[in-house]
């Protein structure tokens, strides 16, 4: 099983060109991928001890992992959400959490994400307490998504998603995730 680009890059980043080679093995080796390897990227900063115990504390419950990538010192609140990409790295950010999980499935990668405090309430749950705009790319194609007044659209050209009735904004999540999903098996 490889990585994730996004996890090479990170561990590229986070690690000097000697150690690189050797975070890029361990964790390659540790066969964890996805969320949990995103989660000892981000707990091990840079640091090859730390790697080395993050890849042993995964092994023995993944979940210690999770808290030591998502959560702060403490472990009691969710600072990150780190299951589709590294760039949902603060609460306001929450906000395209689903929807990362959901594109990332069909091969989508959150390439750029702007968040920015929503501006319509209620706020019931962290994810309510922000929006903003997400790009998302896979080899044949760019999507940008907005939520905005919780209304979540894409942005582009409504001839093409007219068909699909993408060319409105939903009030509903799940509504919205739907119609992506019409249209990503369409095309």
């Amino acid at each position: 099983m490889s990585l994730e680009s996004d996890i090479v890059e990170r561990l590229k980043s986070d690690f000097d060109a000697d150690q690189f080679s050797t975070a890029l093995q361990l964790l390659t080796d540790s066969g964890t991928t996805g969320r949990v390897a995103r989660c000892i990227a981000v707990a091990a900063a840079g640091s090859l001890d730390e790697l080395s115990l993050q890849i042993g504390t995964a092994s023995t419950d993944y979940r210690d992992a999770i808290l030591a990538g998502e959560y702060d010192d403490i472990g009691m609140q969710q600072i990150r959400d780190l299951r589709a990409s590294f760039l949902v790295d603060d609460p306001l950010d929450f906000w395209i959490g689903e929807l990362a999980v959901f594109l990332n499935s069909r091969d989508f990668q959150l390439v750029s994400l702007e968040s920015r405090e929503a501006t319509a309430g209620p706020f019931d749950y962290t994810c309510d307490r922000g929006e903003g705009i997400g790009t998302f790319q896979r080899a044949d194609r760019t999507m940008i998504i907005s939520k905005d007044n919780r209304r979540w659209q894409v942005i582009g050209d409504a001839a093409e998603l007219q068909p699909f009735q993408l060319h409105i904004a939903y009030d509903d999540e799940d509504q919205f995730r739907s119609q992506l999903a019409w249209m990503l098996r369409r095309k």
